[in-house]
């Protein structure tokens, strides 16, 4: 079999549910769907990725380029209530049950899309796409479950079921995405790497989500390189896995300017895994002071194996050398949470001490208060202010 592939604009795709209408895939290395102008989605996708002379800032050129050139996008595509299976792969071809580049207004709903779990497979891979919907959808048994890329934006990822996704991340919204507006909502992640990655990114609603018993090595909800974002409503319970991540995670790659994240309303309950939250900074541009605004309020943070919060500069180095290294001001506000029945601290390093290159410590803005810690193995305020 070959891939159905939309190239024109105002198609739609329908069948009559999951399960009743099947796009079975019977040759290896074989995507599903393929939507775009381009024969190559991948090809395309990275050349327009590795051309940033031409291509970025992409919340410029995107919407330039497809009022010039439409005849390089596919436009208002429907595609929905079937099931697509088969896909399948004896080596490293990442096969994508839909894929595509180049896409104006896309719209997923109600597919069922089951993979092999080839690590490299994604389920949903779109890349440089303008306003995509995934809704309603199943995606099982994938490397990936969903992959935006390539400065993909405005994207909307709602009430879908990421099942058994084994590698990376179940959804991952990376790329420096061209535009806001851009939302996960109501999406159940159950086994494998049932973890959502924002990469990257701006002006993204991470909420109202449930991920449970995944053992990805990345934590559950990971921030990395991101701004204005905000986590909210999600539950992360009986998460496992051994590599130091939390059940939520503010990771490395603070690159200069200011950083807005907000983390709020949550429940973590992930009891395997190390951190219930956790902070581990490192700024990218070693020449500009960077600020991360960090607002942590009422949550909700129980029985994780570590730390509740493990919050600030990187302990496996000194304090002045980590500081030396990362040059980051962080300025946090952290109230009315619950931290309880921990297995080291209820909070952990939540201070915010800068050390600049000469050796001069600083100590920046700080709230914390009304939080209630307590019952936790190591002592509820370790190395806090």
């Amino acid at each position: 079999s070959t891939p159905i592939r939309i190239r024109e604009n105002n198609i739609t795709l329908r069948g009559q549910g999951i399960g009743a209408t099947r796009i079975h895939v019977t040759n290896e290395d074989t995507d599903g769907i393929v939507v775009g102008r381009w024969d190559d989605f991948r090809q395309r996708g990275s050349d327009i990725y590795y051309d940033p002379y031409h291509w970025m800032p992409w919340s410029v050129t995107y919407p330039q380029d497809h009022e010039e050139h439409p005849e390089h996008w596919t436009d208002n595509t429907i595609i929905e209530d079937f099931t697509i299976d088969g896909l399948s792969t004896p080596d490293g071809f990442p096969y994508a049950g839909i894929g595509g580049v180049q896409l104006w207004n896309t719209y997923i709903s109600g597919v069922e899309i089951v993979g092999d779990s080839c690590i490299y497979s994604t389920l949903i891979c779109l890349s440089a796409a303008v306003f995509p919907t995934v809704k309603d959808c199943e995606l099982k048994y994938g490397g990936r479950g969903a992959f935006f890329v390539v400065g993909s934006g405005s994207i909307k990822v709602i009430n879908s079921l990421f099942y058994h996704n084994n590698e990376y991340d179940a959804l991952e919204l990376n790329g420096g995405l061209c535009c806001g507006d851009n939302l996960v909502k109501g999406n159940h992640l159950i086994y494998g790497s049932a973890a959502i990655k924002i990469y990257t990114a701006h002006d993204v609603l991470v909420t109202e989500n449930l991920l449970e018993q995944g053992n990805g090595f990345g934590g559950g909800i990971q921030i990395t390189i991101s701004s204005d974002v905000v986590v909210s409503k999600n539950i992360i319970r009986n998460w496992q896995s051994g590599y130091n991540p939390g059940g939520i995670r503010v990771e490395w790659g603070i690159a200069g300017g200011d950083r807005n994240i907000t983390i709020t309303n949550n429940l973590v309950y992930t009891r395997n895994t190390n951190h219930g939250i956790f902070l581990h900074l490192y700024n990218y541009d070693k020449d500009a002071l960077t600020t991360l605004n960090l607002i942590l309020t009422s949550n909700t943070i129980v029985g994780n194996q570590k730390s509740g919060i493990f919050f600030g500069i990187s302990k496996d180095t000194s304090l002045a050398d980590a500081t030396i290294q990362n040059h980051i001001r962080i300025n946090s506000t952290i109230r009315n949470n619950i931290v309880v029945n921990n297995g080291e601290a209820g909070m952990n390093s939540a201070q915010n001490i800068v050390v600049d290159e000469n050796g001069v410590k600083t100590v920046t803005g700080q709230d914390i208060e009304y939080n209630d810690v307590w019952n936790n193995t190591g002592g509820n305020y370790v190395d806090c202010d």
